[in-house]
Parts: C-alpha cells; sequence; structure tokens
C-alpha cells in the first residue's frame, strides 16, 4: 500500500491595513500538497476572496498556517471546526460556506457582472495541451507559444474571441491554431460577454468581418 506523501493543512488568509495590522478581512481554508508547507505560495481560491484581493491592493495579505492533519478529510473537519458559523455572522470573513467546496450562487452571479471581474477570472483559466503524447495544462497566456512549439489543443473543439472585433466563437483546433497563430484579432478564451458569432461571419484570410458589420439601430 502506498503511503500518502502529501500536506494537509488548515490556513488563515489575512487582509490587514499596513498602517495599523488591523484585520480587514480573513479567509479560512484547506490545503493539500507535496511540497513543503510553509514554502507553498498557494494564496487560496475562494471566489469572494479572489474578487477582495483585487479590490484592495493597498492590504496586506498573508497566509497563516492553523494546524495540520493526517488525511484530507481530518482537515476538512479542522477547517469547519476553526471557521464555525463565521461565514454567516461576521462580516470579515471572506468564506461563502461551512468549508469544503462551492460557493453562494447568488453572490457569484453578482460578482460576475462586473467586466473587469470576468475578463480576470477567463484570463486564468487554463487549457490542457499535448505533445508527443505529453499532456499540460497552461494559462490562455501561453497558449500561442506552445502553438508554435507544436502542441495542439487536447479538446475538440475551441472558444476564441477577439477583443478589436468584440466576438466569440466555437471552432475547431486546426482553425483556433489558424486564427490565433496568424496576424488575427483572435485569442483563446470565451469571453461570454461577447456576441457568438459563426467561421461564416469572418475572412479566413484577414479574421476580420467578411462583410461590413451592420450597425445596431
Amino acid at each position: 500500500m502506498q503511503t500518502d506523501k502529501r500536506h494537509h493543512y488548515v490556513y488563515r488568509i489575512l487582509a490587514q491595513d499596513p498602517a495599523t495590522a488591523e484585520v480587514r478581512y480573513y479567509y479560512i481554508g484547506k490545503r493539500t500538497c507535496a511540497c513543503e508547507p510553509y514554502k507553498d505560495p498557494y494564496m487560496g481560491s475562494g471566489v469572494r476572496l479572489k474578487h477582495t484581493m483585487k479590490k484592495h491592493p493597498e492590504l496586506l495579505w498573508k497566509k497563516q498556517i492553523c494546524m495540520f492533519a493526517s488525511t484530507e478529510e481530518d482537515a476538512y473537519l479542522y477547517e469547519k471546526a476553526i471557521l464555525g458559523d463565521a461565514y454567516q455572522t461576521d462580516p470579515k470573513c471572506l468564506n461563502l460556506i461551512e468549508g469544503g467546496t462551492g460557493g453562494d450562487p447568488a453572490y457569484i452571479r453578482e460578482i460576475w457582472r462586473d467586466p473587469q471581474f470576468r475578463a480576470e477570472q477567463e484570463k486564468t483559466r487554463t487549457v490542457s495541451m499535448r505533445i508527443n503524447g505529453f499532456t499540460v495544462s497552461v494559462e490562455a497566456s501561453e497558449v500561442p507559444s506552445l502553438l508554435r512549439q507544436g502542441y495542439e489543443f487536447c479538446a475538440e473543439t475551441i472558444w476564441v474571441h477577439s477583443d478589436v472585433l468584440q466576438a466569440r466563437m466555437i471552432v475547431k483546433p486546426p482553425r483556433a491554431r489558424q486564427l490565433i497563430l496568424a496576424p488575427h484579432s483572435w485569442q483563446y478564451g470565451k469571453r461570454s460577454y461577447y456576441p457568438r458569432i459563426t467561421l461564416k461571419q469572418i475572412d479566413p484570410l484577414t479574421g476580420s468581418w467578411r462583410h461590413p458589420r451592420p450597425h445596431s439601430s
């Protein structure tokens, strides 16, 4: 039987006023990693936490390890015990639920209306790519470089978007590669706030509108 060599711990993210050290916000989370916990750069993945970090860069954000656990299941129990009902009663608490994974759908819908938040979320989404049987998961910004190195998309269809045309479409991997690598305005990613179009509306050579786009009345 293989021994689990991973580390399981409960952490606290603190957001402090750099002048007074007052704690403005905090977040309780559970983490499992294979690296040295005190060198682990992970700073949580909660929706409200990430949104507040971007909204308040002036605060000092730091992580503290609260306790270690022998198993992942124990770590979840410790997380819930430390958090208690703070996610419901303390306005400084950035947790959305009582430990574990998930989130408040109403809150997520609310902040998703913020165009900057949507752009940041979609910019950091990862995509699986492969070459010679080797698969990697990379951020959207790395896609053009890996395509030039010969990597291919793993998915059967790929979302691409154009900030210039303010449009998005879903295409097969070969066409996605063509659009992203050619001197067009297309990039990897969905950008759900742009209207969806089809390949028939795009000139394959220029990546621009095949016909002048009609003005909305």
